[in-house]
């Protein structure tokens, strides 16, 4: 709280603030002079001249301190001297609780009439205590009875009294005043406007610019003390400062020819056959003006909320590639069906085209979109990296049922063309796709965990057991392989050695391998005379593999003759379709080394064979005691392990 002294009668008569300071010294501005010395001087030596001195000196003492009493007489202590106004008050020969009680009553109106402080047609009327301010009467009644000395008092009763005014003593609050004026500029001070963008009737416009508002709150806060200081109960008017905007009208005047021109109408998107429509309030979302490199303003707009809006506006137009269908022609690769560049919208790079049509005044844009090229593309088939024959596999199917023969060109065809990519694991069941009857399948005789019995299929064992020879004889990593439940005969024909079978049963038994090279590769099937052929092309490893000698133990004797009723057999007709078998356990070794003779692969293909009786089909009535397909005995699970030993592998890139 500051003391402040204010007065009614003169408002130049301001008192000043306790911060400040009133300099009482005085300078000496006289040159300094010689002072002669006083003994020297004849007269004032003598007895005479220093006796009269002192008998002055003891009367002036003695009217000194009777005029004193007398004034301690007249002016009783906590009694105010006599003509001391107040604020216009007369409170002199009043003691200290009546002068204050008296000034409290001559200044009570002025305490409750507010203070008027407008602006335009608005006025706020704070009383002294919104603002932070009070009269202090007891300090005011305190200061003016210590205004006059004792002897000033005397002379009063002396010579008679003159009105003499005494400041009314005021507390203020800066922090309060600074507060509440505060307060009130967020109710006037505006921001200054910059022209924007807005839609007006589906029309895009520029706004015109608006210059804020603010006002001076440190001239208010000194016309405020200004008027409690000299009590005035004058209306304050608010000062302001003007707040130019950051860009003018001018400014913007390209900005706004350029809207007026591009975005008076929708823009249409378009890409083939499709159209869209882009409207101009839609547009002007997600668009702002914004100062350029050169310091004008240019229309921005914004790419990331631009692009999510288009996202569900044009929708996926997205076509994926196609492959070409690939065969070998003898000496390289060709291409039996062409291949087909795939469409991926880009829609960034549709704003950017978006920013160029409004620059240029276009109102139609083609959708931009990147090419995806296939992975097999029929113009560059040098790069899939196919330079040869790397291995083949065959099997023969001789005395074959009908059915099985069909099943087996099925499969053979559905596998034909299959391409293998760099590093991918090759699939048979993938591969050659759902057996079914949908698919062109015929049913047959199939082997499943305990018996041969009639289903979808049967035969396509021989195309998975020829595919997995061209693997094996191609030296790559082989990563799942299933030996069949029994020996089958057919897979010895040709000469092949007990064990190089491959059961597939979908969808749990598969046969995989690993193309652990950097280029791709092609599957090639043929099937002619009873056989089965699978041709692996690709690149060059330079690796010789080595089929073994295949262990064979733990031999056991087949079981008793099997004989299965088959209602589709004439009457009397006996057909044999499984040859007595004895079971054992056989291990086929595979060897690969590279050009250089080091070993890259050890492989240990593991069969355990269960016996197996023989087995003929018969016709119904031919035989009372034969067994239907459900009471034929069990022959195990099929079983196989791979046991692989890695040598180095340094030949397959």
């Amino acid at each position: 709280m500051g003391m402040q002294q204010a007065h009614p009668q003169n408002a130049s008569n301001q008192p000043v603030r306790p911060s400040d300071r009133q300099r009482t010294d005085r300078i000496n501005s006289h040159p300094q002079r010689t002072r002669p010395d006083l003994r020297q001087i004849p007269v004032l030596n003598s007895s005479f001249f220093q006796i009269s001195i002192a008998a002055m000196a003891g009367a002036f003492l003695l009217v000194t301190l009777a005029v004193a009493a007398l004034g301690r007489d007249l002016y009783p202590e906590n009694t105010v001297p006599a003509g001391v106004f107040v604020a216009g008050a007369d409170i002199g020969e009043l003691d200290n609780n009546e002068a204050r009680l008296k000034l409290q009553q001559h200044m009570s109106e002025y305490e409750k009439q507010p203070f008027a402080i407008t602006w335009n047609d608005q006025t706020w009327q704070p009383s002294m205590a919104d603002l932070g301010a009070e009269f202090n009467y007891e300090q005011t009644v305190e200061k003016s009875g210590q205004s006059l000395s004792t002897i000033q008092k005397a002379q009063h009763r002396v010579f008679g009294v003159d009105p003499r005014d005494v400041p009314l003593r005021l507390s203020l609050s800066e922090s309060t005043l600074d507060s509440w004026v505060a307060a009130l500029a967020e109710n006037i001070d505006t921001d200054a406007q910059v022209p924007e963008l807005s839609v007006v009737d589906g029309r895009v416009t520029v706004s015109e610019a608006r210059t804020g508002i603010e006002i001076d709150q440190q001239r208010l806060v000194s016309d405020i003390e200004n008027a409690l200081y000299n009590l005035s109960s004058d209306a304050i008017t608010i000062g302001h400062n003007d707040v130019a905007p950051e860009f003018t009208d001018d400014d913007v005047a390209a900005v706004r020819d350029l809207i007026n021109e591009s975005l008076s109408e929708p823009m249409t998107l378009w890409f083939e056959d499709q159209s869209w429509s882009l409207e101009p309030e839609r547009l002007a979302e997600f668009m702002t003006m914004d100062p350029g490199e050169n310091g004008e303003m240019e229309l921005t707009l914004h790419h990331d909320p631009m692009v999510e809006y288009l996202a569900g506006l044009i929708g996926d137009i997205n076509r994926s590639p196609r492959n070409a269908e690939i065969a070998w022609g003898g000496e390289s690769v060709v291409a039996t069906s062409p291949s087909q560049n795939g469409i991926e919208r880009d829609l960034y790079g549709t704003v950017a085209r978006i920013e160029e049509a409004i620059a240029n005044r276009e109102r139609s844009v083609e959708v931009a979109y990147n090419t995806v090229r296939p992975a097999i593309d029929s113009n560059n088939l040098g790069e899939l990296g196919i330079d040869g024959l790397m291995s083949q596999g065959q099997s023969a199917f001789w005395n074959s049922a009908p059915s099985r023969v069909h099943n087996i060109q099925v499969a053979a065809s559905y596998l034909n063309g299959t391409v293998i990519p760099p590093g991918q694991e090759f699939s048979f069941n993938r591969a050659v796709g759902e057996i079914s009857l949908e698919r062109g399948y015929e049913e047959g005789y199939v082997i499943e965990a305990e018996a041969t019995v009639e289903g979808v299929g049967g035969g396509v064992c021989q195309v998975s057991t020829t595919v997995f020879r061209a693997a094996f004889f191609s030296g790559l990593p082989i990563t799942e392989r299933h030996p069949h439940a029994y020996i089958v005969g057919f897979y010895e024909q040709g000469n092949w050695p007990l064990g190089f079978d491959a059961a597939i049963f979908q969808p749990d038994l598969d046969f995989r391998f690993v193309n652990s090279t950097d280029s791709y590769m092609l599957l090639h099937t043929h099937v002619a005379d009873g056989q089965i052929y699978v041709n692996l092309y690709g690149p060059d490893l330079g690796y010789s593999v080595d089929l073994g000698e295949p262990t064979i133990q733990n031999e056991q004797d087949p079981p008793p003759d099997v004989e299965i009723v088959d209602e589709d057999l004439a009457p009397g007709e006996r057909r044999q379709v499984e040859q007595a078998r004895a079971g054992m356990e056989v291990t086929l070794p595979r060897t690969v080394t590279n050009r250089n003779g080091e070993v890259v692969r050890q492989d240990y293909f593991y069969s355990n064979f269960q016996p197996w009786g023989n087995r003929y089909l018969v016709g119904p009535s031919t035989s009372p005691d034969a067994q239907s397909p459900d009471e034929a005995p069990s022959a195990g699970d099929p079983s196989g392990d791979i046991i692989e030993d890695q040598g180095s592998d340094t030949g397959e890139g």
